[in-house]
C-alpha cells in the first residue's frame, strides 16, 4: 500500500504538517496547533529506552541566528517518553490523538545496533492506531559507528583514536554501512507492509546516496530529507557539552536539504519525499520567535 493511500486511510486533513512535537510538557499546545488547519502532526522522537539513566538532563536551550536559523540543544531520550519506561503513556497518548481526530505520526528510534528495540517498539505501537510511522535513523546509525569505530580502536589502537588512521575510521564506516542495510531489512519485517506505513527520516551524509537506496530497496514507504544538522550556534550555548553540539535547522540547512532532493530527482527515485527539513524556518524567517513581524 502507497504512502499515500495510507495518510488517507488515517484522515490527514491537508499536505501541511508540524514535526517535532514534544508530548511529555502540554497537550493543549497540540490540540491548539491541531485547531490551526494543519493536516497532520509528527511526535518529538521516542527512544526505545532512555540511553544513560545516571546522566543528568541537558535542559533544552535555544537561539536563532539573524531569525534565519534555529540552534536547539536537548536530550531526546530523557524529554519525551521512551517505550521502556511509559509504554503505557505512549498508548494512551497516540491513542487519545487518535479519538479527537488528530492525526499524529509516531517518530521513533534507537541507538542499539540489533533488531531487538525494535521489536519492543512494534509491540507497544501494536496497540495503538499508529498505522505511518517515522523512523529516525540517524540514532541508529551513529550506533552502528559507534560500535565499529569502537572496535578497531580498541582491537588495533589500545583505545587510542590519534593513532587511528583514515582508512581504519572509513572500513568502521563501510562495515556501518553494511550493517546498516542489513538492518533496514529486518526493521521493515517488523513492522510488515500489511500494517505499517513507514517514512525514513535521513540526515545530511557522505553516504546519502547509499542510504537512500538501503531505505528504497528494504520495502520503506517514503523518505524525509534532511534532517537537522549540527552547528554550533554565533554564541555557543553554556554548559554544553562538546558532545552535544546543538541541532541547527534553517536557511543553512537549505544546500544540504537542496542537495539531498537534486540527488533523488537524478537518481530517478521511487519513493516519495514526504517532508523536506528546515521548510518552517524559512517560511517564517521574517518573523521573530516572539511571534512580532520585523
Amino acid at each position: 500500500m502507497g504512502i499515500e493511500t495510507k495518510l488517507e486511510e488515517i484522515g490527514i486533513r491537508s499536505p501541511v504538517g508540524l514535526a517535532s512535537l514534544l508530548c511529555t510538557k502540554d497537550l493543549d499546545m497540540i490540540m491548539n496547533v491541531w485547531d490551526t488547519g494543519i493536516g497532520f502532526i509528527v511526535l518529538k522522537t521516542m527512544m526505545d529506552a532512555e540511553e544513560r539513566p545516571e546522566k543528568p538532563l541537558i535542559k533544552e536551550v535555544m537561539s536563532t541566528d539573524n531569525n534565519t536559523n534555529f540552534y536547539h540543544s536537548g536530550t531526546t531520550d530523557k524529554e519525551q517518553y521512551n517505550f521502556h519506561d511509559d509504554a503505557e503513556r505512549i498508548i494512551e497518548l497516540i491513542n487519545g490523538l487518535y479519538s479527537n481526530d488528530i492525526v499524529s505520526i509516531p517518530s521513533i528510534g534507537t541507538k542499539k545496533a540489533n533488531i531487538e528495540p525494535w521489536e519492543n517498539i512494534e509491540s507497544v505501537l501494536a496497540k495503538t492506531e499508529a498505522r505511518v510511522l517515522e523512523l529516525n535513523l540517524r540514532y541508529l546509525y551513529r550506533g552502528l559507528l559507534a560500535k565499529y569505530r569502537r572496535g578497531i580502536l580498541l582491537n588495533e589502537y589500545l583505545n587510542n583514536e590519534a593513532k587511528a588512521k583514515a582508512e581504519d575510521i572509513n572500513r568502521a564506516k563501510y562495515l556501518a554501512n553494511e550493517e546498516f542495510g542489513y538492518l533496514l531489512n529486518k526493521i521493515r519485517e517488523v513492522f510488515p507492509q500489511s500494517k505499517y506505513s513507514l517514512i525514513a527520516k535521513l540526515w545530511a551524509c557522505d553516504e546519502i546516496k547509499l542510504h537512500l537506496m538501503y531505505v528504497a530497496e528494504s520495502g520503506f514507504n517514503a523518505v524525509t530529507l534532511l534532517n537537522s544538522i549540527k552547528k554550533e550556534p554565533p554564541e555557543p550555548f553554556e554548559k554544553i557539552p562538546r558532545s552535544k553540539m546543538p541541532q541547527m535547522s534553517g536557511m543553512e540547512l537549505r544546500p544540504y536539504r537542496d542537495y539531498a532532493l537534486t540527488l533523488a530527482r537524478r537518481m530517478n527515485y521511487k519513493l516519495p519525499i514526504f517532508a523536506s527539513g528546515g521548510v518552517a524556518i524559512e517560511a517564517i524567517r521574517d518573523i521573530n520567535f516572539d511571534g512580532v513581524s520585523h
